[in-house]
C-alpha cells in the first residue's frame, strides 16, 4: 500500500524572519554576561591565584563586558608587594 506524498510546504519571508530571530536570540543568550554568581566564583579563583605572587592592598575588581561579539575581561588590583619565589629546574 502506498502513501501519497504530502506536498512540501515552502517557508514564506515571515516564518524565515521568525527562525531567524530565534538563532540570534540562542546566539546572543549564549554569549550574555556572566551571572552575578558565576562572576563571584571567577573573582575568588583570580583573587587566589593573585594572593600566589602578591601581597594585595585592596580586594581586587573583575570587569566583563562584550565588545562587539568579544569579550573584555579586566582583572584590577593592587599590591603592597610583589612576592619572591624560585623556579624549580
Amino acid at each position: 500500500m502506498t502513501t501519497p506524498f504530502k506536498p512540501i510546504k515552502r517557508r514564506n519571508q515571515e516564518n524565515a524572519q521568525a527562525t531567524l530571530n530565534r538563532a540570534n536570540r540562542v546566539i546572543s543568550t549564549d554569549k550574555s554576561p556572566m551571572s552575578e554568581e558565576c562572576q563571584a566564583v571567577a573573582l575568588a579563583d583570580f583573587t587566589h591565584i593573585a594572593r600566589e605572587y602578591f601581597d594585595l592592598k585592596a580586594p581586587p575588581k573583575l570587569e566583563i563586558s562584550n565588545q562587539d561579539g568579544a569579550y573584555a575581561v579586566t582583572f584590577t588590583f593592587t599590591a603592597d608587594r610583589v612576592k619572591s619565589f624560585y623556579l624549580l629546574k
